[in-house]
């Protein structure tokens, strides 16, 4: 592993620090880390702090008008008790629904997001995903309203987002402009909720400690790094359709699915939808996907939208299944690993591994094939301490071969746990021809998601449209695209497995003390040939444009996205 050298110069600043809390210490540590706007790069700070929640009691979506954005607060209010708190103050959350922002803390309202988005907000190195993020963001559900909440309303992530300090910031002032026109300036104070609950100074610090393996470092925090679906019931959410709607047949057909993915039917077009929140169920979506293409013959559906809005990633085995099951004899990118003083000692102990225990390491030759797809021998270290210099940022950087992953490391992790193929014979190639598919994201397609969206971009020609953000603004379609995470739980406790008492180098990172955690990306992915490896950087640090942007243009569309499933339906025929 390695840390740039922004990093580096930032902990030793921090060293230089003389803090008064603790507290501010860990949060100065997440902040240094968030401005790499990278999820897969990040501190959580200790349980004790993140089981604190800080709220404001505006769901808020944003939109474009007359070439101005427009921030809207919509009526959804989680079912946390939050309405009822403020309720407490004499603020009703009801008597804003409809009014729009003017201005935050005495700032436009534009300037003060578009600030919130490049100083507070990680995870994405584009601001629209950026904005989009501290926006609710809404999941194109015709049959009901799902609601993943904004990072401006919520504020618990501590490595994607910039925490209120409460004797700093003790609440905000909003600037509205309420539906009968009026406009008023009122400030809202922070609401915050404890999600465990703390009998003294003692059981605080029980959960402050790491106790036992690092495995056991966090007992009480939900590991979570891709966005919560926040939902009210079902009966809260559900809304009829206009009449007009469904005579001109502008109503999607819900055909199959569960919360991780869901087929619809826009029977007046023949064309299928595809949404997928997330790349998590590697159980259900192999067999929902036969049913989905199997209807999609039974009703002669000849063109298919992908959307892939909020979806932050998952397995990397199911988005490889997903690449061969859409695009027939793949080839998954080429990779490569920092080499470090770490990753040097890693490698030259996992090859005296017994062959039955190589799997176990993402450092053993066992996991890798070279740039021909040609595994690399089980017991060596070539792959990489034959290290090559390319260049990061303006500065020369060690990396290993280039690297694929090995068939029979695919086979190991996969085969478990999904089906060996997809049900097309070689010579029969998928139903739908690249020109006949359109992928939709709002900017947050990460990890495993970004693997298969930028494969299907760049090597097969997939039209993307991107939504939301700035207006006349470029923007990306994916983010965070680095394919090897390195999470220091549960990751930590393997590598010091490994070493079995070979610590003189005293090279590998101990534990933390603390149930803090971080976690880096340790293999980076490049772009399709005609680049030159030699030139070529890894996709995290290549902008990578949709090829259309759309911001939606009322609040309909901002809080109803599967309407815009029948305004991209040119995009299939260009």
């Amino acid at each position: 592993m390695c840390t740039t050298s922004t990093q580096i110069g930032g902990l030793r600043a921090l060293e230089e620090v003389d803090y008064q809390y603790d507290y501010q210490f860990h949060y100065d540590i997440g902040q240094m880390f968030m401005q790499l706007h990278d999820a897969h790069t990040a501190y959580n700070a200790p349980a004790c702090y993140q089981n604190f929640v800080w709220w404001q009691p505006f769901a808020i979506a944003s939109y474009e008008t007359k070439k101005k954005l427009v921030f809207e607060v919509t009526s959804y209010v989680p079912n946390n008790g939050l309405a009822e708190y403020y309720e407490t103050l004499g603020i009703s959350i009801k008597d804003y629904f409809g009014a729009q922002v003017l201005g935050v803390n005495y700032l436009e309202a534009t300037q003060y997001f578009a600030d919130l988005a490049n100083r507070g907000v990680g995870l994405s190195k584009d601001v629209n995903t950026r904005l989009n993020l501290l926006m609710a963001g809404f999941n194109p559900m015709p049959e009901k309203i799902g609601i993943t909440l904004g990072l401006f309303q919520i504020r618990q992530r501590w490595a994607w987002q910039e925490m209120p300090l409460s004797d700093a910031q003790p609440s905000l002032s909003y600037t509205f402009k309420l539906k009968n026109g009026t406009i008023i300036t009122r400030d809202f104070p922070w609401a915050i909720q404890a999600t465990h609950s703390y009998t003294g100074l003692a059981s605080f610090l029980d959960t402050y400690w790491k106790k036992g393996d690092v495995k056991d470092a966090t007992p009480l925090r939900t590991q979570a790094y891709h966005l919560d679906h926040e939902r009210v019931p079902d009966s809260m959410w559900f809304e009829d359709h206009p009449q007009e709607d469904v005579e001109a047949g502008m109503v999607p057909k819900f055909l199959l699915g569960n919360t991780h993915y869901r087929f619809y039917w826009l029977p007046k077009f023949k064309v299928g939808v595809i949404w997928m929140a997330d790349m998590t169920d590697f159980k259900d979506v192999p067999r929902l996907l036969n049913e989905t293409y199997k209807a999609a013959a039974e009703l002669n559906i000849t063109k298919m939208i992908l959307d892939l809005t909020n979806n932050g990633g998952g397995y990397i085995c199911l988005g490889r299944y997903l690449l061969d099951y859409f695009f027939l004899g793949v080839d998954y990118g080429p990779s490569d690993m920092p080499v470090s003083a770490t990753s040097r000692h890693l490698a030259k102990l996992s090859k005296d591994l017994p062959t039955n225990e190589l799997h176990k390491t993402f450092w053993s030759a066992w996991q890798f094939a070279n740039e021909n797809n040609t595994n690399f021998p089980l017991h060596e270290t070539n792959w990489l301490t034959d290290d090559i210099i390319r260049h990061r940022a303006g500065h020369p950087k060690a990396v290993s071969q280039v690297l694929h992953l090995s068939h029979r490391s695919t086979l190991t992790e996969c085969c478990n746990i999904l089906p060996p193929q997809p049900p097309f014979s070689p010579k029969k190639p998928p139903p739908f021809s690249s020109s006949n598919l359109l992928m939709i994201t709002r900017g947050l397609c990460g990890s495993t998601c970004a693997e298969f969206a930028n494969h299907a971009h760049q090597y097969h020609g997939v039209k993307v449209v991107s939504v939301g953000g700035f207006p006349n603004r470029p923007m990306q379609y994916t983010s965070f695209p680095g394919i090897q995470v390195f999470d220091s739980v549960p990751d930590l406790d393997p590598m010091w497995k490994l070493l079995k008492g070979n610590k003189t180098d005293n090279i590998v990172p101990p534990p933390l003390p603390t149930t803090g955690e971080y976690r880096m990306c340790v293999r980076e992915i490049y772009g399709p040939p005609p680049v030159p490896m030699t030139n070529a950087l890894p996709l995290e640090f290549v902008w990578q444009p949709a090829d259309y942007h759309y911001v939606p243009v009322d609040i309909t569309e901002a809080v109803k996205p599967w309407k815009l499933w029948y305004k991209f339906l040119p995009y299939l025929s260009d």
